[in-house]
């Protein structure tokens, strides 16, 4: 690329080029000035010029001949040096605009990358303000979550000391309630281990009685037999006098005998009846523990749910039948028989409820319900008991002298009756 016309090195022959066109261009000018004249038809100092240089055209044909040479070789270097010329401005024009389309790319480039510059920067700036809001807004949440968190769990300890509180309350409510069961059950128990007591020692006193009676029957028959041989003939005449106060005596001897062995006899089996039932209460307490949980009988909805569905169940005793219904936490109970039909054992129990008991309804909190002995006219008060353990929450209701065999025993037809009624007879009453 050329980049200056100074420092090109200098063309060949441009010195005839020069001469060739100073030539040139007198001979053109007289040629024109020649035109000129003729054509205006003048004279004067141009028609001389023209008519000299035909002359010296006619009168030199050689240097004619070499002038137009010098002529045509003149425009060929003239049109040489016209076209290196032009390649010359070309190049130039070339290295310039070039030089513009550099320095234009050079611009171009810089105010891209000043543009990028900015655009990133403006981008850096953007994420630095989005961070900052977003840290900012962040650190506001956290403030925000942090006191809601405080507040929720100064809400949950108040409520957590207020539930404490009611439970403290009502755990010696309950501790107190069955601190006074447990002294009952523990006072009834003492009551009848000294009923035990007294019972045995009067039978050993009735048999120590009986041993005696027998040593003074047995010394007295001595004493009889001892008179009789020493007073053989007072026993001729009063043989028969003293055969009847002897049989007297001895039927006297005899039936007391028998009363206090009836009496004994009985004692026995109210003895081995209340054994018997206790420990048929035992195993009823053992398969409640067994079949429920231990919350069943703490759980307020759990002791609603075993009232609201209990069901009363009928089996043999020792010396009569046991109905026996599953009711926890008893406070009071009413067990009669109807006085519309004596054949009829009403029960009505109440349980005790708390005033925080929201699942406490009137169906299951009293349990009221009757039972028809079929096969039997009339039953009596003293032949109905009940007993209430606070500890396994069961209540036994017994008919005494009444048994399920003794009445299945009326015959096949009698016994299916009596089954069907006995068990269809139980009948709950909701309030």
């Amino acid at each position: 690329m050329i980049a200056n016309k100074e420092n090109c090195p200098p063309l060949m022959g441009s010195h005839k080029i020069a001469s060739s066109n100073k030539l040139l261009k007198k001979q053109e000018s007289k040629l024109s000035f020649s035109g000129k004249d003729v054509t205006n038809g003048g004279g004067g100092m141009f028609g001389r010029l023209l008519s000299e240089a035909t002359d010296e055209i006619r009168s030199s044909l050689d240097e004619s001949a070499a002038v137009k040479l010098a002529l045509a070789e003149a425009r060929e270097l003239s049109e040489s040096w016209r076209n290196e010329e032009k390649d010359y401005q070309f190049a130039n024009i070339l290295a310039r605009d070039i030089e513009d389309e550099i320095a234009d790319q050079m611009r171009e480039d810089e105010t891209l990358g000043e543009m990028e510059a900015i655009r990133i920067a403006i981008e850096e700036r953007r994420c630095a303000l989005y961070e900052e809001n977003y840290l900012r807004e962040q650190e506001e949440n956290d403030i925000e979550y942090a006191s809601r968190l405080a507040q929720e769990e100064a809400d949950e300890k108040e409520y957590l000391e207020r539930a404490c509180v009611k439970d403290s309350e009502l755990a010696e409510q309950m501790h107190k309630q069955l601190h006074d069961e447990y002294l009952a059950e523990e006072i009834h128990k003492s009551e009848v281990k000294q009923e035990m007591d007294r019972r045995s020692r009067q039978l050993q006193v009735e048999e120590e009685d009986f041993k005696i009676a027998k040593v003074q029957h047995d010394n007295f028959e001595k004493e009889q037999d001892h008179k009789l041989q020493q007073d053989s003939k007072l026993q001729e005449f009063d043989f028969e006098t003293a055969s009847k106060l002897q049989r007297e005596e001895d039927r006297s001897r005899h039936e007391t005998k028998r009363e206090r062995e009836r009496k004994d006899e009985k004692a026995a089996r109210h003895l081995m009846r209340q054994m018997s039932r206790e420990e048929h209460r035992n195993r009823k307490k053992k398969q409640v523990v067994a079949s429920l949980s231990e919350s069943s009988f703490t759980d307020l909805a759990a002791i609603g749910e075993l009232w609201g569905t209990a069901e009363a169940e009928i089996e043999d005793v020792e010396g009569g039948i046991c109905i026996t219904v599953l009711l926890p936490h008893l406070l009071n109970m009413s067990v009669c028989i109807s006085p519309c039909s004596l054949n009829k054992i009403e029960v009505e129990a109440r349980r005790f409820v708390i005033p925080s008991d929201s699942n406490a309804t009137p169906d299951n909190s009293c349990y009221t319900a009757e039972f028809i002995i079929d096969g039997i006219k009339q039953l009596s008060e003293k032949n109905l008991s009940y007993e209430y353990s606070s500890e396994s929450g069961m209540l036994h209701v017994y008919l005494d002298n009444i048994s399920l065999g003794r009445l299945l025993d009326q015959g096949p037809m009698k016994s299916k009756k009596v089954i069907s009624d006995l068990m269809d007879s139980f009948h709950r009453v909701f309030a």
